[in-house]
This record gives structure tokens, sequence and C-alpha cells, in this order.
């Protein structure tokens, strides 16, 4: 009997490795796709895992790859996770920047998805498209990132009404601050009294004090692939620690 399994997108790190390493737990085959070269490497060997390095960005390479690595798989979900941050105003984004990064973040979710919708087809199916708290709660500087996981959103919730006829249901995730190499990104380069001030003021931001770890983020993916929430589709979970519940984000407040 074949083993069902779920496509994961981003899979090389952060909250996709964490989803990857829960679903071999239960013991679900991962079809990996990262743009990281590493990828492979990282894997050889593993029972469970079938590594695919593409280019999320280009989507006829994208789509081909999606095709060829589902077509003999029993897909039961599909999680698109990976996605890229720029930082700057609005009027300081290069068109370059700004479509990069909607690709990425807004175009491949689509493509990946339609792309496996053929194996995905079918009554339990799931996808799980990972968003941010930013699609709804800006910062200063975030104008193509904000747009990219606002659209995730608005998308997701089409799809659910699209995918429901075949009984495939279709929500978002969308994390506060986690450990991942976006946050290191952010932080390493700085000083290290810079970078304490920084992880503090975040700290002081989010209601139960501290960032998410990526597994936590991957316990909620898993929940909405699996049967416990066959009734939820079109919904947006926040994971950020209250973080959006505040009407300020002043720490006493």
């Amino acid at each position: 009997m074949t083993r069902p399994s779920i496509l994961v997108t981003g899979a090389a790190s952060g909250i996709g490795e964490a989803v990857l390493r829960l679903a071999l737990e239960h013991g679900t085959t991962v079809l990996a796709l990262d743009s990281d070269p590493q990828l492979p490497a990282r894997h050889e060997g593993a029972d469970g895992v079938v590594p695919v390095v593409v280019d999320l960005a280009d989507p006829d390479a994208t789509a081909a790859a999606v095709r060829e690595v589902t077509a003999d798989a029993d897909l039961a979900g599909i999680v698109n996770n990976a996605g890229i941050g720029a930082s700057a105003p609005f009027f300081e984004t290069g068109l370059e920047v700004w479509e990069r990064l909607h690709s990425v973040n807004l175009r491949a979710p689509l493509v990946v998805s339609a792309a496996a919708w053929p194996r995905l087809r079918k009554p339990g199916g799931a996808i799980v498209n990972v968003s941010s708290i930013h699609g709804r709660a800006a910062l200063a500087g975030l104008a193509a990132y904000s747009a990219s996981k606002s659209g995730v959103e608005g998308m997701t919730r089409a799809m659910a009404l699209d995918a429901a006829p075949y009984g495939v249901r279709a929500n978002t995730v969308a994390p506060g601050f986690v450990r991942t190499r976006l946050w290191s990104d952010w932080l390493d380069p700085l000083d290290d009294e810079t970078r304490s001030g920084e992880e503090s003021s975040i700290r002081a931001m989010i209601p139960l004090g501290r960032p998410a770890e990526p597994a936590e983020i991957a316990e909620i993916v898993w929940w909405l692939l699996s049967p416990a929430s066959s009734y939820v589709t079109g919904a947006t979970i926040q994971a950020d620690g209250g973080l959006t519940a505040r009407a300020s984000y002043r720490p006493n407040h």
C-alpha cells in the first residue's frame, strides 16, 4: 500500500523543515521542495523524504517539478510555506524586488497547488498556505511583504470555495515572530547590544513573552492537514502569541 504523502515548499529550514519532521513522525512521505541546493544531501538515504531543488520564482520550472514529483504520489496535502522577505519604504521599493517577492510568496502557492491538484483532488485533501500577521497588521517598510501575505489570505479563501465541491479544504496559518531563517537574517548582522535590545522589544510586544519555535507552527499546520480539522476551510489561524489581540503594541496595555 502506497504511503500517503504531503508536498512542502520551503522544506529546507524553519517552519517547512519542522513540518517535514513532524510528517515523518506520523509515517507520511514528504515531497520536499526548496531552492537550497544542499537539500538532497541533507536527506540522502532518508526514508520518506523526496527532495526537489527548484526556484519557486520560476513558474514553469515549479509546475514541471510538482507534476513530476506528484505523478505517482498518494497526495494528501500541500503546505505552501516558502517565503522571502524585503524591507524598504514603498517609495524605495523597486519593481524587481516587488516582483521577486510576489513570485515566491503569492504566485508560487497558486502554481504549486494547481500543478498538484490532479493528485490532491479527492475527499480529505488539504491545502495549508503559510501567511503572516503582517498580512493584516503591517509595519513600516513592509509594503511589498504585507501585500503578498494579504494576497495569500484572500487567495486561500477563494481556493477553499473552489476546492470544497471535491471534499478538499484550504486554510491559512498566519504566524507572528518565529525563530526561522528570516529571524536570523534580521538579527544576526547586528552587534550584541543592538540585537539584545531588538529581542527585548519583541518579547515586550508579545503577550506570551517570546517568539514561536518552528515546531509550534508545524503542529498547527499538521492539525489543518489532518481529519481533526475536517470542518475547517477558508480560515486563517493567527499564531502570534497574542500580538495582534492588542489594540496597542505598548507592552503595558
